[in-house]
């Protein structure tokens, strides 16, 4: 048997043993079962029309480049080496991708497989998976005891360039794209581990996390999270005949919903991640954009009731901090 399609099945039977676990005490039952809906082009994440125009989270595309490569990717210097960054190059290229959906001029189709290019030329493969490294030493919230090692990899790296991938695949049909996107989404069939790259864990009450910043103690960041999940939702919209794929999307969707009441700080901004709880007015209302987006997904009420919850405690923080 392959290694592939065992690691699928034993996904399916992590992902059952998931579906019959229920919280514990007298909380609210636990959710792990969702519908999950093929939203139209404009709805999909990344898309800024999807949501309200003065709530959008605009994609980190506008930020100076001071150096870029021979094809103009951008780099940045850190430690006196340039270095490219894999969330940046993936969400440019969504970026373009969503011209093209906009104009149907093929040239932004040309510019977004330059960055894809890019992307598989600092590829690394590691147990069938393709994974984009971070080359540099990074500081976690600058606590210099937080450090994630060069190379590192992450969650929302590999979910935004699976999203890439997808898409760029739907709207050429070059099956090149499918067959990196399946190896891309190979690396969330990597559980934690000490000896090969990994971006998912599954806690003590086997929920499954997909980690921005793996570590040995699990940084839990909502926002890299969500990312992730966005691409898994688009792999899983041109393959929604594969079960196994399915089984992770909602696994981690449920993580979310059962999960997303410890992230809100009543009339504050939410906590970033778990692990540190520290607050960023931008990624509080970046939460807000990627809830209605989870909604949207799987039209579940309760995404929308934290989104709006997330927006009135904003509000009111705000508020506060202006008196």
């Amino acid at each position: 048997m392959k290694k592939s399609v065992f690691r699928k099945l034993v996904y399916l039977s992590l992902a059952v043993v998931l579906y019959s676990c229920n919280s514990d005490g007298n909380a609210p039952k636990e959710k792990h079962d969702f519908t999950i809906a093929i939203l139209a082009k404009k709805e999909l994440p990344y898309r800024t029309d999807s949501i309200i125009k003065n709530e959008q989270f605009l994609l980190n595309t506008s930020y100076s480049a001071k150096y870029k490569d021979g094809n103009g990717i951008p780099l940045f210097m850190k430690d006196n080496k340039k270095h490219y960054n894999p969330v940046g190059i993936s969400q440019i290229g969504l970026d373009y991708m969503n011209k093209y959906d906009d104009t149907k001029n093929k040239l932004y189709i040309d510019s977004a497989a330059q960055y894809a290019k890019c992307l598989l030329n600092i590829a690394t493969t590691s147990d069938d998976a393709l994974w984009f490294p971070y080359t540099f030493n990074f500081n976690l919230h600058d606590f210099k005891d937080q450090t994630m090692a060069a190379p590192w990899y992450s969650a929302m790296a590999q979910g935004q360039a699976l999203s890439l991938f997808v898409r760029l695949y739907e709207a050429t049909g070059n099956k090149t794209y499918s067959q990196s996107a399946d190896k891309i989404f190979a690396s969330f069939t990597i559980v934690k581990n000490d000896s090969h790259p990994w971006v998912i864990l599954y806690d003590d009450k086997h929920a499954l996390w997909l980690e921005e910043y793996p570590m040995d103690e699990p940084e839990q960041a909502l926002n890299g999270f969500i990312f992730a999940i966005f691409g898994i939702y688009d792999y899983y919209r041109i393959h929604p005949d594969r079960a196994y794929v399915k089984h992770i999307l909602v696994n981690s969707i449920s993580t979310i919903y059962n999960n997303i009441h410890k992230f809100e700080k009543k009339d504050e901004y939410s906590y970033y991640c778990l692990k540190h709880q520290v607050r960023d007015r931008n990624y509080h209302y970046a939460h807000i954009y990627q809830l209605k987006i989870l909604y949207n997904i799987t039209n579940e009420p309760y995404f929308l009731q934290m989104a709006n919850n997330f927006w009135e405690d904003g509000k009111v923080f705000e508020k506060k901090e202006h008196h």
